[in-house]
C-alpha cells in the first residue's frame, strides 16, 4: 500500500505477515493511519502533522479504534447521542440532519447528565449501559444564533469552514459529564411543525432501522456482529419517535419528561 502525501514520496506501508489479523485506516490525504491488531490488543497510530488534523478528529478521536476493538467485546461503538439523568438516560439516534445534536446539545443546556452527541460506547450486557468516549458536542455554524452560549465556547482547532466546530463538554459543564449511565430507551428525533414536542412508541424494527444505518455507514465494521449487537439492544429497551416542536426550547423539556417516565 503507497502513502502519497502532497509534496512527498509516496510512502510504503507492508503489513507484517498474518496480515488479514490487522485493521487499517488512513485518513483522507493520508493525513494519519491507523493500524490494529485485534489479537494482541495493540494498536499504531501514525500522524504526518499532529496539528494537521482536521476538526472532526479532535471531536471524536481513534473513533475507529475504539470501534473495533469493542467488537471483541460485549460492547459496541454507536452513531448516537446519549443525554440523561442518573437514574437513566436515552440514546439519540439518527442520520445526520434529523436533530440529534440538536436535542443532545439542548438537554445539556437545559441541565441533564451528558454522555455524547455523536458516538457511544454502548453495552447490552448485564444490562444496557452506556458509556462516555469523548464528551464532546459538534455545532453547525448556522446554530450558532440558537446556541449563543455554546457558540461562544465552540472551537475550530483547524479553520476548517467544512467541519463542524466542537464543544469540549467536560471543560464548561464537568458536573453534567457521566462516564456511564444506564439506558431506559431508544429515541429518534423527528423535525415537525408541531406546536410542542412529544413522542411515540415505535415497534424494535423501526428503532433498529433508525439505528442502524449510520453506524454501519460511518463506522468500518463486520455488519453481521453489529447488526446482532443492536438488535439485542432493542430487545431490552423501548424505542420512540421524538417529534420536535418548532418552538426551539421545549425539546430539553419534553426530553426530561419522557426519562421520568421510564
Amino acid at each position: 500500500m503507497e502513502l502519497a502525501t502532497k509534496g512527498t514520496e509516496p510512502r510504503r506501508v507492508t503489513l507484517p505477515a498474518a496480515a488479514h489479523r490487522f485493521e487499517l485506516l488512513t485518513l483522507p490525504d493520508y493525513t494519519a493511519l491507523i493500524l490494529f491488531d485485534q489479537p494482541k490488543n495493540r494498536a499504531i497510530v501514525w500522524t504526518l502533522q499532529a496539528d494537521s488534523l482536521c476538526t472532526n478528529w479532535h471531536g471524536s478521536p481513534l473513533v475507529q479504534l475504539f470501534h473495533w476493538w469493542s467488537s471483541a467485546h460485549p460492547l459496541q461503538v454507536l452513531h448516537a447521542g446519549c443525554v440523561g439523568t442518573t437514574d437513566g438516560a436515552v440514546l439519540i439516534v439518527g442520520k445526520g440532519g434529523s436533530g440529534k445534536s440538536t436535542t443532545a446539545l439542548l438537554s445539556l443546556e437545559y441541565g441533564l447528565q451528558y454522555v455524547s452527541d455523536d458516538y457511544t460506547l454502548v453495552g447490552s450486557e448485564p444490562a444496557p449501559t452506556a458509556y462516555c468516549l469523548f464528551s464532546t458536542g459538534k455545532l453547525p455554524r448556522d446554530h450558532f444564533p440558537r446556541f449563543p452560549e455554546l457558540a461562544r465556547i465552540a472551537e475550530d482547532p483547524c479553520l476548517d469552514p467544512f467541519e463542524k466546530p466542537v464543544i469540549f463538554a467536560h471543560e464548561h459543564f464537568a458536573p453534567q459529564i457521566s462516564l456511564s449511565l444506564p439506558l431506559k430507551a431508544i429515541l429518534l428525533p423527528c423535525i415537525t411543525d408541531q406546536a410542542h414536542t412529544d413522542h411515540t412508541a415505535m415497534s424494535g424494527v423501526d428503532t433498529l432501522r433508525a439505528m442502524a444505518p449510520s453506524t454501519l455507514l460511518q463506522l468500518q465494521s463486520s455488519p453481521q456482529h453489529e447488526l446482532r449487537a443492536m438488535v439485542a439492544l432493542t430487545k431490552k429497551i423501548p424505542g420512540f419517535r421524538l417529534n420536535l416542536s418548532r418552538n426551539f426550547y421545549k425539546i430539553a423539556p419534553a426530553v426530561s419528561q419522557l426519562l421520568n417516565t421510564l
